[in-house]
């Protein structure tokens, strides 16, 4: 049974005080002090972050998420969701929608019953925030630490719900709408198989803290409306065509696996959010793990100070309180910083891979590599090369008018491409030096392959600690495995 209906009205609003003309405290809104500027040594990993955002595999590997940043989804976009509730769609409260109806279909088809799947329509731009990696999964240690940093300032070190998945999360999308409430925003989009949109509105009233003189609403609160019921589990009757639901679920999440990733929700760089920006106790973590090189899949949020966790707190106030005083609306002059970053991936992605390949050919002689390794690196360096003005100023990049969100991209692009490009000019360099013929030379040259053979190793050696370095940054499915 498929429905399909108009459902998401403009939000109501409410008075922005409480009882007693006291206004809900739910995170500190002390804003004054820039703490923590970004560390440039953790350029590559907010530069993956980044890069990664709203893609499932770069979220499913460090699945513990480190990004938090707004944006909207777009008006008139379909959401999902699935039921065997039979007492009709739900029409408020709070509620758990997918962005792909064969999520939802599988979610509720494994339960007893039929299964109605509902059909949402937006009639308006529905503002969000978004928490990376494996923000939607239930139960392991890593995947929602983001959200307790958030709610609570602390990140438990297991799961502290164990057995009871369905209610922790209920409780948890409870806190978030407190915070909705709060600070201005509708939903929050997290991920799982694929993408959700975890619906805050009408459970708690609505207001825009933010606005002064805004007119009380008449809205009631209204009880959640319980998706999972407590026995859902239950055996008995189910959908009869519901077998092939769970690799049409997961199906639907591949096609969102790499960039462009989740394209119905528009995120705003400006309220970009990193932990990797500046925090120091998870900086000194890493470091006494001796994780600081990464992989990412092994970085977590748990071990984070409380300081630390009220400065990204006091980070998502600002930004919520930027997007609130904007409407939420994009200004289509910024530059657009994911092409940007996705853009720089693109181009050094299957480059890389290739130079990683060719160095480890063994059917070519040393000559060959050698002259191949000039080729690829002098493609990769040369839009750079300028020989008219050198270290010329650079105001328009370097404009102290950015917020912290974009400078912090900037430093993580610059830190990027200092690497990898210095690495590419270096190689560059030793290769010119070679004298090496533009193409292998007849008769063969014996003294120029001895030389060639003897670069070769540390040639070799070079590349792929970059590329363990640049794993960081997920240089896409050409580079070796992650």
């Amino acid at each position: 049974m498929v429905w399909s209906f108009w459902l998401m009205s403009n939000p109501s609003r409410a008075d922005a005080s409480r009882e007693g003309g006291e206004q809900q405290q739910v995170l500190s809104s002390s804003v004054q002090a820039r703490k923590g500027e970004t560390d440039k040594s953790n350029a590559n990993l907010i530069f993956s972050s980044f890069a990664g955002l709203l893609q499932q595999w770069p979220n499913t590997f460090a699945y513990s998420g480190h990004s938090i940043i707004p944006g909207i989804v777009p008006r008139a976009t379909l959401l999902y969701h699935g039921t065997n509730d039979t007492n009709g769609p739900p029409k408020e409260g709070l509620e758990w929608l997918a962005f792909d109806p064969e999520m939802s279909y599988r979610i509720a088809s494994i339960r007893p019953g039929d299964t109605s799947l509902y059909t949402y329509v937006a009639t308006h731009p529905l503002r969000v925030i978004y928490f990376d990696g494996q923000s939607a999964s239930l139960g392991t240690p890593g995947f929602m630490d983001s959200q307790f940093a958030i709610i609570n300032a602390s990140v438990p070190e297991i799961f502290p719900d164990l057995g009871h998945f369905i209610e922790a999360e209920y409780a948890r999308a409870t806190a978030l709408c407190k915070l909705a409430d709060k600070y201005g925003f509708e939903g929050v989009v997290r991920m799982n198989t694929g993408f959700e949109l975890l619906w805050l509105l009408n459970v708690i009233n609505v207001t825009d803290p933010f606005t002064d003189n805004v007119p009380a609403s008449t809205t009631k609160s209204h009880p959640a409306h319980k998706i999972f019921a407590p026995n859902y589990l239950r055996h008995g009757r189910q959908s009869p065509l519901s077998r092939g639901g769970f690799w049409n679920a997961v199906h639907s999440g591949s096609q969102h696996f790499f960039a462009p990733g989740e394209v119905r929700v528009i995120l705003d760089p400006e309220g970009f959010i990193s932990f990797y920006d500046g925090l120091e106790s998870l900086n000194a973590k890493r470091r006494s793990d001796g994780t600081s090189g990464g992989p990412r899949s092994r970085h977590r949020l748990y071990g984070i100070s409380k300081e630390d966790a009220r400065t990204v707190q006091e980070r998502l106030v600002e930004v919520l309180g930027r997007k609130n005083s904007e409407n939420w609306r994009a200004d289509p002059g910024r530059p657009d910083w994911r092409a940007v970053v996705l853009t720089i991936v693109d181009r050094y992605s299957p480059l890389l891979g290739e130079l990683d390949y060719l160095l480890n050919r063994a059917d070519l002689n040393a000559t060959v590599q050698a002259i191949e390794v000039r080729t690829l690196t002098y493609d990769l360096i040369m839009p750079s090369l300028d020989f008219s003005d050198w270290n010329s100023p650079e105001p328009g990049w370097a404009c102290p008018r950015h917020s912290r969100p974009i400078r912090m991209i900037i430093r993580s692009i610059e830190g990027t491409l200092e690497r990898l490009c210095g690495k590419m000019y270096d190689l560059f360099e030793q290769t010119i030096l070679l004298h090496l013929p533009i193409t292998p030379s007849l008769p063969f040259n014996s003294t120029l392959e001895v030389i060639a053979r003897s670069k070769i190793p540390a040639w070799r050696e070079e590349v792929e600690s970059l590329q363990k370095w640049a794993r960081l940054v997920y240089m896409g499915p050409l580079s070796a495995a992650l």
